[in-house]
């Protein structure tokens, strides 16, 4: 009997908590009716057939609506992502349909722009011929066309049956004309894939299917206006076109509407010309008003017809003659698409045009309309060289295909300058490098590709012309210019490379700026590691220095730019007393990558002391700044330059300098600062030189008054001497000064003086260049700069202001309030700008080394315990009246009068009571809300975290954070909890509210001394330990406030086990916009953006269990993310042993890939769920993924 009582109620809380999603989803449905304009009478309408009350017959009902005359921001975009999340739940996957359902009634194929990739797949239960008009509409909008994957894909809608879209032909139809074509088109070319003569049955349809394609064709030229379009018509029906009628239609502008449409049409004829004479000449046509257009829009059917036209007996060689097309301009296509086949055919057939096509100029037109190869001219020529080698070597010889094209080249490099005939004359051989020195400015400024330098290089012999070439772009500061041809032996080469240009005569200034340029613009085009570019050049250089040419080499480093001045200092370092004096000539250096190394350096050099103490005394301020950085770093380290300082500050008339020796002798004091200085001299000091002009921009309107703890107005100057003290700061932070001079005031009206401050900041702007406000106002600016600031860390990064963002998350990390802690640990566990949390982090990192601790334990220490005692509860005074608030186990507020009645909130104060307690204790309660929403967030992400990385505490600090902080304890009574030896899960158990221990039995427990606690992982317990856990929870009335029990669990195979990579996901087809907004929202990153701002990778790396993964796929481009992507494979290995970063191609390659039997099982089913997630929305997979792939 009781087995039934509780199976009945298990049974009625699920058919709520399904009631309650459905009353959910469709209320975001119908919300998101309203904004995109949908009148209140359809509204109604759709929540009756959403809900299943009316039924498809009202579907004709609903007003239509073009979306695509509706502005579509992200946000729209975005809301029907979330409500599409209910697809994926069995109660609300029914209310999706009919939702989709009623978007299409009311905007047919116009509601695909609602959604971010094709939503065809989404509409799975909805009638076919809706899905085959969105995703058709899908690409026509994105591309104008199909090709051969989007055919492919389409097919597989109709389960691969062709026959299938006959029955559909019909409803296409009434949706458009183009729809209709398109089935046709398809079915014709699904069908007959292998055949090579249409059958008796489909006559009538192929009839059907030209007369459609002739209609569309005619309608184009009617919208062009072209004179002979009857004529032409005419001989297309007739099959009469003559050349001259093909030469009438050329067009070489076309608009791009006209364009589209030609495109749709060629493809929709090329699909299926083998078979029918007038789809033949139809393509014919297309092909004659604009070759290049129509071979880049069909590319993959033609290519395709290799394989599928088999029985045809048509070879794509020929297809030049079949659909007239004029050689040349088929051969530049076909080497551009870098198809052998072809290009064979057409070298036996074809050679004057196949080497005319070696010319590198007459690309230009083709390259131009371009659109999704990155193939350029000279990849095609020399494509074209390789194979014209391989297949007849005599012809190749004969042609003097190895001879550069000197010309070309020159052009490329030297562009019309006064002075260009000078360097084209040194590159052709005919003069020196040193009579370019001169007009160097003149020359500069002109991109030059390495890749490009490389491809002429492929076919050529003259080794001399290219050292000229690249000594000119070392000479003009080309950042591409590649010191190593090779990855193996870089370091030979880059010495090679620099003796090459001295050989060139080249002399060492210029061989710095070259170096100070492609170091300065890293971008993998050095062709090697920069770290490895650097070692190679501070060896070379230093033979410079110790050699015969060490006065050129000084001059050099003395007149470089930064990065060369900071590759001075690296070969002065190799040895510090020979080149001592000019390395203290570096301390008045205004470079800050030259500041920070010269600084780590003079650091160690405790004999220098006397140097040191003597720039004290320098002209420039620049060198004394410098002399007191190295000398408190020394008085940190048991050093005494107390007095040396205290002179020094007492000459200081510089701002900055004067605070970093305030700062200095604060640190070395024993005593209270202010015996070095009152606070009247501090004031006095800080407003030295007339530095109280830059605040001069936020005092244009006066603040509200200030007043100190006595109750005196505090003195403007006063007040503005503290912000002086975070103006001139040298590294922003705490600043001693300040703190000082603020205990004297009035803590509540400074913090609304510094609020203040903030906000005239933002409104001017928020310069970075006065970020020293986002530190005044988050050390004093108490709660109110809180939520401010975590505002603004929220909109920053979307405004492309990543930077601002993170100096704000370590402002906020210096807030005295826990709750500005606790929000910079939410952003370091989860953020989806990598570069704010990584400030998150460090900031974290930093806390916790002050106080000599790790970060997880300083996690625990922040978690507030919201004013709840250990019963808890807590108490709101109204004066009259008090409210008793208790913290349920579900983390939920519960309100009792004083009678023990229990109500639905705190109510608002009343006439009768204490007018200032009651508003205090509202205002509170409605912060205790907000606080609490932010707590639980983040402590259920820091739960998950703790789970998936198998966070370990000692008995002591467990009691510490989960029995003694009353929010935690809640957390604590609905998880399971093991003791641990090593990996090995010793017992599982759990937390009663009465402060015992259980075990799964229901047997009590005892924690043992030196105890190490952890979260127990599903994937430890065996079927049975699991079940009887499910029933424990289920006895107490306990939900988990994470998932834990029925955490889906994910073991690797014995077969997966030596592998390096994991395949599991391999081929999984899914929306890049998708992929990137899940992966993203489980903190993964994006891994290195490279070529044209592609990239190939996510990564996400936990440092705690030392682990990263990487993510392989197909790739997408930044800000172009709409597309569909193919997952490749997954790979695990060291954290921070993979190199990230804009033109980075580092990866967890075969060498720093861990084999996934190394991997922990509890690491590695988190990850294979969190991708499981990432990819539930693809529905189809790509069985030949691998030959794409670079697998290892």
């Amino acid at each position: 009997m009781q087995g039934w009582i509780k199976k009945y109620k298990e049974d009625v809380l699920m058919m709520i908590n399904a009631d309650n999603r459905q009353t959910a989803a469709v209320t975001a449905m119908l919300a998101y009716l309203e904004k995109r304009g949908v009148p209140e009478a359809d509204r109604v309408l759709a929540e009756q057939y959403i809900n299943g009350i009316a039924g498809d017959e009202v579907l004709d009902q609903f007003h239509r609506i073009d979306f695509y005359a509706v502005t579509i921001t992200y946000e729209v975009i975005n809301d029907m992502h979330t409500i599409m999340d209910w697809q994926d739940k069995e109660e609300t996957k029914a209310l999706c349909t009919r939702f989709l359902n009623v978007l299409y009634a009311i905007g047919h194929h116009t509601c695909t722009c609602l959604f971010y990739g094709n939503a065809a797949d989404r509409m799975a239960g909805c009638d076919l011929y809706k899905r085959v008009v969105v995703f058709i509409e899908f690409y026509m909008r994105i591309k104008g066309t199909l090709d051969t994957y989007d055919t492919d894909h389409l097919f597989s809608m109709v389960q691969n049956k062709p026959d299938t879209f006959v029955g559909i032909l019909d409803q296409l139809k009434g949706e458009g004309d183009r729809y209709y074509l398109t089935a046709l088109s398809v079915y014709f070319y699904k069908k007959y894939a292998a055949k090579n003569q249409i059958e008796t049955a489909d006559a009538a349809l192929m009839k059907a299917y030209e007369e459609e394609m002739t209609a569309f064709l005619d309608e184009w030229f009617a919208q062009q206006a072209k004179p002979l379009r009857g004529e032409i018509m005419s001989a297309l029906r007739a099959h009469e076109l003559t050349e001259a009628l093909l030469s009438s239609v050329k067009m070489d502008n076309l608009a791009e509407p006209a364009r589209r449409q030609l495109c749709f049409i060629c493809t929709m004829s090329m699909m299926n010309f083998p078979f029918s004479d007038v789809l033949q000449n139809i393509t014919k046509v297309c092909m004659a008003v604009n070759a290049e257009w129509m071979l880049l829009s069909n590319g993959d059917f033609i290519c395709r017809m290799a394989s599928d036209r088999r029985k045809t007996g048509l070879h794509i060689g020929d297809l030049d003659e079949v659909l007239g097309i004029e050689p040349e301009t088929y051969i530049r296509w076909a080497a551009n698409q870098l198809n052998e086949v072809i290009l064979i055919r057409q070298l036996e057939k074809n050679q004057e045009s196949y080497l005319n096509a070696m010319d590198e100029g007459g690309y230009t037109s083709l390259l131009s309309k371009q659109t999704s190869s990155w193939n350029s001219a000279i990849v095609a020529v020399n494509y074209l060289k390789d194979l014209l080698k391989k297949q007849n070597p005599k012809l190749y010889d004969a042609a003097a295909v190895a001879t550069p094209n000197y010309e070309a080249v020159i052009a490329y490099l030297v562009k019309d300058t006064p002075h260009a005939e000078l360097a084209r004359e040194y590159l052709r051989g005919n003069g020196s490098i040193e009579a370019l020195y001169p007009y160097e400015e003149e020359y500069s400024g002109n991109y030059v590709s390495h890749n490009y330098m490389k491809n002429q290089k492929e076919h050529c012999n003259d080794q001399g012309f290219f050292n000229r070439c690249k000594a000119f772009m070392v000479l003009t500061c080309s950042e591409h210019t590649t010191f190593a041809e090779e990855w193996d032996d870089c370091l030979k080469q880059i010495e090679q490379c620099y003796q090459m240009l001295c050989d060139e005569h080249l002399d060492i200034a210029h061989q710095l700026g070259g170096f100070a340029a492609c170091y300065g613009a890293y971008d993998n085009d050095i062709g090697c590691s920069l770290g490895t570019f650097l070692e190679g050049t501070v060896k070379v250089f230093t033979r410079y220095l110790n050699g015969e040419r060490r006065e050129e080499t000084l001059a050099a480093f003395s007149g470089a730019k930064a990065d060369g001045r900071y590759l001075g200092l690296l070969v002065m370092k190799q040895d510090p007393e020979k080149n001592k004096q000019q390395i203290l000539s570096y301390t008045s250096d205004s470079a800050k990558r030259v500041k920070e190394e010269l600084l780590a350096f003079l650091c160690a050099q405790k004999g220098w002391e006397q140097d040191i103490t003597a720039l004290l005394g320098a002209k420039k301020a620049a060198q004394r700044e410098m002399a007191v950085k190295v000398l408190s770093r020394w008085q940190q380290d048991g050093g005494n330059f107390h007095q040396v300082l205290m002179e020094a500050m007492e000459k200081e008339k510089n701002a900055k300098v004067l605070a970093l020796l305030q700062s200095a002798l604060n640190i070395q004091e024993s005593d209270r600062p202010e015996e070095a200085l009152s606070k009247e001299e501090l004031v006095k000091q800080l407003h030295k030189g007339g530095k109280k002009k830059s605040l001069a921009w936020a005092y244009e309107q006066p603040f509200e008054i200030v007043h100190d703890k006595n109750g005196a107005e505090a003195e403007e100057a006063y007040l503005q001497a503290i912000l002086l003290c975070y103006v001139s700061q040298d590294q922003n932070g705490v600043n001693k000064n300040a703190s000082l001079l603020a205990d004297e005031l009035d803590t509540s009206e400074f913090a609304f003086y510094v609020n203040e401050l903030f906000d005239r900041w933002f409104a001017a702007g928020a310069e970075s260049k006065k970020r020293w406000v986002l530190y005044a106002a988050a050390i004093h600016g108490g709660e109110d700069i809180i939520q401010k600031l975590q505002h603004h860390i929220q909109e920053w990064p979307q405004a492309a202001r990543g930077a601002i963002a993170s100096e704000a998350v370590k402002a906020l990390a210096l807030n005295p309030s826990p709750r500005a802690l606790l929000l910079v640990d939410g952003i370091a566990r989860k953020f989806k700008f990598k570069q704010v949390r990584a400030a998150a982090v460090s900031a974290l990192e930093f806390a916790a080394h002050e106080l000599g601790i790790t970060r997880e334990e300083l996690s625990d220490r922040i978690v507030p315990n919201l004013g709840f005692d250990e019963t808890m509860q807590q108490i709101f005074d109204y004066g009259e009246r008090t409210f008793k608030v208790m913290l349920t186990p579900a983390l939920d507020l519960e309100v009792y009068d004083q009678s023990g009645k229990k109500l639905k909130n705190l109510p608002a104060p009343g006439k009768k009571d204490d007018e200032t307690k009651s508003a205090a204790a509202y205002d509170a309660f409605k912060q205790l809300k907000k606080q609490l929403k932010t707590t639980v967030s983040s402590q259920k992400a820091r739960l998950e975290y703790a789970l998936s990385a198998k966070r370990e505490w000692g008995v002591e600090a467990w009691t510490n954070l989960f029995v003694k902080n009353p929010l935690m304890h809640q957390f604590a009574i609905g998880l399971i909890w093991g003791i641990y030896e090593g990996e090995r899960l010793v017992q599982s158990f759990r937390y009663m509210e009465d402060g015992s221990f259980n075990t799964q039995d229901e047997e009590e427990y005892t924690l043992p001394d030196g105890a190490r606690i952890s979260l127990v992982h599903p994937i430890e317990l065996t079927d049975e330990e699991k079940a009887a856990w499910r029933e424990q929870l289920s006895d107490y009335e306990i939900t988990q406030p994470i998932d834990q029990i029925d955490r889906a669990v994910y073991d690797r195979t014995e077969e997966e086990a030596n592998h390096k990579s994991l395949e599991r996901f391999g081929g999984y087809v899914l929306n890049d916009f998708s992929l990137n907004g899940k992966l993203i929202g489980l903190g993964w990153y994006r891994g290195s953006v490279q070529d044209a701002g592609g990239f190939h990778t996510y990564y996400r790396e936990d440092p705690e269990v030392g682990i990263g993964v990487e993510l392989h796929f197909s790739g997408a481009y930044v800000g172009l993310m709409d597309e569909d992507v193919t997952i490749y494979d997954v790979r695990f290995y060291k954290a921070g042993s993979v190199a990230r970063g804009s033109y980075v191609y580092d990866e967890a390659d075969k060498e720093k890939a861990y084999e996934l039997k190394d991997v922990p099982a509890r690491y590695f089913s988190e990850i294979v769920l969190q991708l499981t997630k990432a990819t539930a929305s693809s529905q189809r997979r790509d069985e030949d993924w691998r030959k794409d792939a670079w697998l290892i």
